[in-house]
């Protein structure tokens, strides 16, 4: 038996449950390894059960509190009143390495887990024994570690420890805006709304992105004149279009003049786009855009040339026959937001001075409890559902099933180039699950039990069952969480 095809749970008429649930006169029972999603987070939450079983045998005193999730990773912090080093860890990491090798039976009562005696909640179904844990590993850190493990794109092998350095930065960015707000975990903003202070802790939240955008600005400002290109990509729904458009207004203030240029209108005609081994269009790579043209724009406008834009028709699938003129102006700078707008490939006709590179992404740090952290990419998937649905005309089935490519084209053309950056903004709102609230329940709710993804949308529905929900009429025009409900000043929707 390979690693990968250790079981780890049951998927019954789509539903997925843990090992020893009963599908006696089920019509569709369903094996769950590491080889799948739902399998990797089976394994994942399995392993925290594990961790936290053996810190608390080992250090009863002490806090352990699972944050944030970078690279298939989870940094872990420890709070104590001694430094947690390198010993502690070998400690913790042979108490993990004894509850796996006895292969525990892993106890379970209402959807909550245990091995010893406290039940607890990880937010979804654990595996039936510890055995199923081949793989893992730990990884100093300052204040705690990172805890490692495999994935359902690694074939059961953990991938190497990478400190991200860029995106931890701006996650301790965010906690300091918790602190600021006074929000630990999500009991504290369900408070805040019960209490009727929801505008107290929006104004701030949105202060403090206005204030970091501001921030960016000056220190573009500061470079010139050698910024003549200001790059932004990030990971779907990640609010790249509205941070663009903030930045410009930012820019404007400091006396410059912004052009923005939309990667989008220089896709290629529909006869040369790639496609996938299926034989379905590739927009996701970078040669689904005519980037030789592009290049040769971008250095055009940098020259002081005016340009012919193209202008793509995305009902025809082609370029309309005529663009629009597009000129820098003395003290001008062109705004390129993309998911490919860190590729060197895609400008590589000018110079590296003359390109100011920012990385956005949602980079929440927020906990339902110590053991259940919120993840960044859930957040980003909701926002894309709810938006799809809004001006897409897109149920949540569909958003789902086209999640995966997603992720891919995440992994093979965005997520690499992060640390390349020259800054990171963190997207993230503090708020922004209870305003998704309203829009993503009934949503959930309308897939049933007969959808492949019905497991995905359960597992969204649960998480969401722990927010108390926030009217979206208090959120400002102004704010980037308007790009996935409509109503902001930066946009038509």
């Amino acid at each position: 038996m390979t690693f990968t095809s250790e079981l780890l749970g049951l998927k019954i008429n789509n539903k997925l449950c843990d090992a020893r649930s009963e599908y006696v006169g089920a019509d569709n029972v369903e094996s769950i390894t590491l080889e799948s999603e739902d399998g990797y987070f089976i394994y994942r939450r399995t392993l925290f059960l594990v961790l936290t079983t053996a810190f608390c045998r080992l250090f009863p005193d002490y806090r352990l509190k699972l944050h944030r999730s970078i690279n298939k990773s989870t940094y872990c912090r420890v709070y104590s009143n001694v430094l947690f080093d390198s010993r502690h860890i070998s400690r913790m990491r042979a108490e993990m390495d004894k509850i796996i090798a006895a292969d525990m039976i892993i106890k379970e009562k209402d959807g909550k887990y245990t091995i010893d005696t406290e039940f607890m909640d990880f937010g979804g179904p654990l595996a039936a024994h510890t055995g199923v844990l081949h793989k893992y590993d730990i990884a100093e850190r300052e204040g705690g570690f990172v805890l490692l493990y495999p994935n359902n794109r690694t074939n059961g092998l953990v991938s190497p420890y990478s400190s991200s350095e860029h995106l931890m930065k701006a996650i301790d960015e965010y906690s300091l805006w918790s602190d600021i707000l006074n929000i630990n975990e999500v009991c504290d903003i369900n408070r805040i709304i019960a209490n009727g202070k929801s505008s107290d802790m929006i104004n701030v939240q949105e202060a403090l992105h206005d204030k970091k955008i501001s921030e960016i600005a000056n220190r573009i400002k500061l470079l010139q004149p050698n910024v003549k290109a200001i790059l932004i990509s990030g990971p779907s729904s990640s609010g790249k279009t509205t941070f663009s458009r903030k930045l410009a207004v930012n820019l404007r203030v400091n006396g410059m003049k912004p052009v923005n240029i939309s990667l989008d209108n220089y896709y290629h005609n529909r006869d040369k786009t790639p496609r996938h081994a299926d034989g379905s269009y590739n927009f996701e790579d970078l040669e689904a855009i005519d980037y030789e043209l592009f290049n040769s724009h971008l250095a055009a406008l940098i020259r002081g040339e005016e340009i012919e834009a193209p202008v793509f028709d995305f009902q025809l699938s082609r370029r309309a026959d005529i663009g629009h003129r597009v000129k820098l102006e003395e003290g001008g700078v062109v705004i390129i937001e993309g998911i490919h707008a860190l590729n060197e490939r895609l400008t590589y006709s000018i110079e590296s001075k003359n390109k100011f590179k920012i990385y956005c992404s949602p980079l929440a740090d927020l906990n339902i409890s110590d053991i259940y952290p919120v993840a960044a990419s859930d957040v980003r998937l909701v926002r894309r559902i709810v938006r799809d649905n809004l001006f897409r005309n897109s149920d949540a089935e569909r958003t789902l099933s086209m999640w995966k490519s997603v992720q891919d084209g995440e992994i093979k053309n965005v997520f690499r180039y992060n640390e390349t950056a020259d800054c990171i903004f963190n997207t993230a709102i503090i708020y922004e699950c209870s305003v998704f609230k309203p829009f993503i329940e009934p949503l959930l709710n309308a897939m049933t039990q007969n959808s492949v993804y019905y497991p995905q949308a359960q597992r969204l529905f649960d998480l969401f069952s722990q927010f108390e929900p926030m009217d979206s009429y208090f959120v400002p025009s102004t704010s980037l969480l308007r790009e996935f409900i409509g109503g902001s000043s930066y946009h038509g929707a």
